[in-house]
């Protein structure tokens, strides 16, 4: 479970740590990348309290694993 943890945490503070620097190398204005970048923050803290929610309903972790991996492929996948 904390090898888990880390590589989670080590992905998330990745992406999050340089969203702003890649925000400055698209010409995007400090205040706009900070609130993107906040909102990034803001949809991974709904979608864990999601999780947590659709585990207490008997949804199984394989198949909320396989959705997030879903969709940050779909994610990264307009970005290549």
């Amino acid at each position: 479970m904390a090898l888990t943890f880390a590589v989670y945490s080590g992905q998330w503070l990745a992406v999050i740590g340089f969203l702003p620097s890649i925000y400055a190398q698209a010409a995007i204005a400090g205040e706009t990348a900070g609130a993107l970048t906040a909102l990034a923050a803001a949809m991974n803290i709904v979608g864990n309290a999601a999780a947590g929610r659709l585990l207490q309903r008997g949804v199984a972790a394989p198949t909320l694993l396989y959705c997030g991996f879903a969709a940050m492929a779909a994610g990264a996948d307009k970005f290549l």
